[in-house]
């Protein structure tokens, strides 16, 4: 009589668990792209649509809004993201809920890019 209560209890508390720590990575995304004395923000606003990611890259300093990136994975807590164009590649890990810690690579340069979730009321509008 027991099992029957416990297995049911312990599934739905495993289950808990699992989705409480599934990242999303919907939503808006900045860091400083660590440049030999210069740091670069950069901005990347990430949406799904039919179950797949999609998003665009800003850098503000260089006065450039809405850049698209060709593909985004998120997979195991890893994220990368490829911008064809630009020849640059992202890939970095989730190292704590809204922050995620990575390597920018461009043209063959790799630099230090950690990228912290932005709450919707800090964007500006």
């Amino acid at each position: 009589m027991k099992l029957k209560f416990i297995i049911p209890s312990l599934v739905l508390f495993l289950g808990n668990i699992v989705t409480t720590h599934a990242q999303d990575i919907k939503g808006t995304w900045s860091g400083l792209i660590q440049i030999p004395q210069v740091e670069l923000p950069l901005v990347l606003h990430v949406d799904a649509v039919d179950g797949k990611y999609q998003g665009t890259v800003d850098s503000p300093k260089q006065g450039k809004f809405g850049f698209p990136v060709d593909t985004i994975t998120f997979e195991n807590e890893n994220l990368r993201f490829v911008l064809v164009k630009l020849q640059s590649v992202y890939e970095g890990k989730v190292v704590q809920k809204d922050s995620i810690e990575g390597n920018f690579t461009q043209r063959g340069a790799k630099m230090p890019l950690n990228l912290g979730k932005i709450k919707e009321e800090q964007i500006s509008k």
